[in-house]
């Protein structure tokens, strides 16, 4: 890599840091809702550890192949739990599951969509119904749980290849090679059923829940976060595309491909410093300034720091919704029986068979014992 490109790299990713250093201390100093704002600098985190590990890998400082062993995975796990991150700041901007399930959802004229072009195979989906929620809620999360794993298994597929490369054998190589391309072919699709999963069932809640998420403005919020994920997905593509046409030349010590992936990595260090200026506008601290939040306490900046670093809600969340027990009709039951007789006939009926019971023509409900 010409000196002069990493230069800039080491220019963008400190003034890429610099930014995100600001605009999350802005909040660590205006925390005055916990919720939300541990989700914001989670988010805003995502620049700087790009901007760290791309810096690195660009440099030289480690291997292409340690990079790809060590720094590729931390940014990969990042990635998929950004997008839970930001499918929980949506929730909690919009005041929380039990908010949406027994308020927000019932104001809609109507509580149920059908799913885009797989609506006559599909049930439609009713935001009211906690069941749905959560189906909602897993379809997210469950790209978090299994990255880890398809990051594992492309890690055994590279050190075999590796190991094969350097040894320079021909006995078992061809068996060798069968085992791990079916394994990365597997890992492959495995991945992109998972994140195309992940992606729907956020479009989903987006679409369910658009009118009343409009207000908060999500959509450079939104932007902010997949412009990101896009440019390095789609450049890896286009670099893969200009190396098959043998666009980069081996240099000592490095293969094309290991160029490639250097070249991929450089780009996304440049770009880091817009990611951050996005990221101070689309995350800013204005919403919770004492300015808008007079009345509203603010913790000291040692604890918003603990409270942001802490990841025991992640583990919560994670058990719960693996698990699901608490997204029963009782715990989520209407305030009012006008309410429950909006819900779909499906969600009613399930309500029923759990033990509801409507009083007073409708009036009133209550549950059997």
């Amino acid at each position: 890599v010409p000196k002069v490109l990493i230069k800039l790299c080491s220019i963008s990713s400190i003034a890429a840091i610099s930014i995100s250093l600001y605009t999350i201390c802005s909040h660590l100093l205006a925390y005055r809702k916990p919720q939300e704002q541990r989700m914001c600098i989670r988010i805003l985190l995502m620049v700087p550890l790009f901007a760290i590990t791309t810096y690195i890998t660009s440099s030289g400082i480690l291997s292409t192949f340690y990079s790809k062993i060590f720094l590729q995975p931390i940014q990969e796990i990042y990635e998929s739990f950004i997008i839970y991150t930001f499918f929980t700041y949506l929730i909690y901007i919009l005041g929380g599951e039990r908010k949406i399930l027994m308020e927000v959802a019932w104001k809609k004229d109507t509580t149920v969509i059908r799913h885009p072009m797989l609506g006559r195979f599909l049930p439609p989906i009713d935001i009211s119904d906690p069941k749905d929620f959560l189906l909602i809620k897993r379809g997210v999360l469950q790209y978090v749980w299994l990255k880890p794993i398809f990051i594992i298994g492309n890690l055994i597929v590279d050190l075999n290849e590796e190991e094969d490369g350097d040894s320079g054998s021909n006995g078992d190589i061809n068996s060798n090679n069968n085992w791990t391309s079916q394994l990365k072919f597997a890992l492959l699709v495995g991945y992109n059923i998972s994140a195309t999963l992940s992606l729907y069932e956020l479009a989903i809640f987006w679409k369910c829940l658009y009118k009343e998420l409009t207000k908060f403005k999500p959509w450079p919020k939104f932007l902010c976060i997949k412009l990101i994920i896009f440019a390095s997905y789609w450049q890896s593509i286009l670099l893969m595309v200009l190396q098959h046409f043998g666009v980069f030349k081996s240099h000592v010590n490095l293969k094309e491909e290991d160029m490639g992936y250097i070249y991929q990595n450089v780009l996304l260090c440049l770009e880091m410093v817009p990611f951050a200026i996005g990221h101070l506008v689309a995350f800013s601290n204005e919403p919770y300034t004492y300015k808008k939040l007079p009345e509203s306490s603010r913790l000291s900046f040692k604890y918003a720091l603990r409270d942001f670093l802490g990841f025991r809600d992640l583990i919560n969340d994670s058990y719960n919704t693996l698990f699901g027990t608490e997204y029963n009709y009782r715990n989520f039951d209407a305030a009012r029986a006008t309410l429950t007789s909006k819900a779909d006939k499906r969600t009613r009926d399930a309500r029923i068979t759990e033990g509801l019971r409507f009083s007073r023509n409708g009036k009133e409900q209550y549950w059997l014992d």
